[in-house]
């Protein structure tokens, strides 16, 4: 090698207390590889510490592809915002040695590989909740219009957050790519991927690739978390190569994942994961599950069916009529205010669904029987409450006429202080074009007068996508109950 050859690779090999750009003092090395090196340093402006991340300069050299998939995982990460992907605080390139870096907030943990290599198989609490947190990391790319390509236990980073709850990050953009910007055939002659993850659509190049390419991860990745190895080992242990994987792919599945994890590794998983799996790792994209949450929810059925609300909920007591309770004016109104006018006196008095409180001792229609997925929209215009119940899986026209009927009938209290109670225990997580509307309804409410919202939740999925829509559009107060009559009381109590 030549001297200036020699000089790069000692600057990739970067020493305790060594500078770097002038302004990371480096303290360790965290991971080495054949792509790069990742640091922990501390930001001399700041004091902070941060994750240097650098591509190996030999890549830098051999393949002029791997400077602008750094520059875009650089661009990705900035762009989006999520408690769910690692954030970047600074990225550029080095003057004196011309290596591309990335500066990243620096976790304390380790990557779910690293734990099942550790650990063993992880329990189905664990697995339903760290792929919950990676799916709606992933609904934010994908609508984002990114898709990640590398979904593995390797790049779900498991922190903790000071309350001691877990918190997954997802890692490495490095080879992701703007959805629909590159079309067959483009980057063929490096297969990007992990093998035991990749869909057959990144092996054999014959489809666009799209966020199914993720879903299908996932399934494996689950696979692997719940097992201990991935569901292709045992092929790969008999001839490690792509063309293993290919032919693996171009067959259906040799034996079920139930029946697979209890011959090779003795790990009892549900026999109702069979067909969850079957759908996530499909050879048509088309046929796998819609988005990553959707994923994620039925994951969740499949691994913990006791906990599953009966189609036909049970029989509702009667509730006793609670005191009104007297609001203060408000002193002006929120936001811009709509132009469509108030319906009439007769609309308002017309005695519907959405305006008239069932009477003591009797139950709400949707009670009794209902249809697998809906809502149910009721407004209380003396104690200016809005009562909402919303359940299943949602397609974009049932959202749309969610969001079309609550701002009609709403109209009422515009301007007025007003509080929604909305029942979601058995609302799924939904995917990106059915929140939009979800999104929207919010924003309604917050720019018309609404000051607080309590919803009753089940899923910590369902409660963490509600969560961050409501920050999001900005409504005043918002929490989370289990007990509708908690829910009331902070409600009706508060200011």
């Amino acid at each position: 090698m030549s001297d200036s050859g020699a000089d790069t690779v000692s600057i990739v090999a970067l020493a305790p207390a060594q500078l770097f750009h002038g302004r990371y003092r480096i303290v360790r090395s965290i991971r080495m590889g054949g792509m790069g090196a990742v640091y922990e340093a501390t930001d001399e402006r700041t004091a902070g510490r941060r994750a240097l991340k650098i591509i190996h300069p030999n890549l830098l050299a051999e393949h002029a592809d791997f400077k602008p998939r750094f520059e875009r995982e650089a661009r990705i990460l900035g762009e989006l915002e999520s408690d769910h992907i690692v954030r970047v605080i600074d990225a550029g390139v080095d003057g004196p040695s011309g290596l591309p870096f990335l500066a990243m907030e620096l976790l304390r943990g380790k990557d779910l590989g690293v734990v099942v290599a550790e650990e063993g198989p992880l329990s189905p609490a664990e697995v339903r909740t760290y792929l919950a947190q990676a799916a709606f990391a992933l609904d934010k790319t994908h609508a984002a219009g990114v898709v990640h390509r590398d979904i593995k236990p390797d790049n779900l980073f498991l922190t903790h957050r000071d309350d001691g709850s877990p918190c997954i990050k997802l890692l490495d953009f490095g080879i992701a790519k703007a959805d629909g910007h590159l079309g067959i055939g483009m980057q063929t002659k490096t297969i990007l991927g992990s093998p035991y993850f990749m869909a057959p659509e990144q092996i054999f190049m014959d489809q666009p690739i799209g966020p199914a390419v993720d879903v299908y991860a996932l399934g494996h990745t689950a696979y692997m978390l719940l097992v201990g190895t991935p569901y292709w080992s045992e092929e790969f242990e008999r001839a490690p190569s792509l063309i293993t994987l290919a032919r693996c792919l171009e067959n259906p599945l040799p034996e079920p994942p139930s029946a697979r994890a209890q011959r090779r590794h003795d790990v009892a998983i549900p026999t109702a994961l069979d067909a969850w799996f079957v759908r996530c790792v499909a050879r048509n994209p088309e046929d796998r599950f819609p988005s990553a949450s959707a994923a994620i929810v039925a994951l969740a059925e499949a691994l913990f069916p006791a906990e599953l609300p009966s189609l036909l909920p049970p029989v509702m007591p009667a509730r006793e009529r609670l005191p009104s309770v007297t609001f203060e004016p408000a002193s002006s109104a929120r936001g811009s205010r709509p132009s469509n006018p108030p319906p009439s006196d007769d609309a308002r008095n017309r005695q519907t669904r959405h305006s008239t409180p069932p009477a003591s001792g009797e139950r709400p229609r949707s009670w009794t029987s209902r249809p697998r997925s809906g809502h149910v929209i009721r407004v209380e215009r003396e104690r200016r409450l809005v009562r909402l119940e919303v359940w299943g899986f949602w397609t974009v026209e049932q959202a749309r006429a969610y969001y079309d009927e609550f701002a009609r009938v709403t109209q009422p209290l515009w301007g007025k202080r007003w509080r929604v109670l909305a029942n979601t225990a058995e609302f799924a997580a939904q995917k990106p074009d059915v929140s939009a509307f979800v999104e929207r309804t919010m924003e309604v409410a917050q720019k018309n007068g609404c000051v607080r919202a309590a919803n009753i939740v089940s899923s910590s999925l369902t409660k963490m996508q509600l969560a961050r829509m409501s920050a999001e559009q900005g409504l005043p107060s918002f929490a989370f109950f289990q007990d509708e009559g908690e829910a009331l009381g902070w409600l009706l109590n508060g200011t």
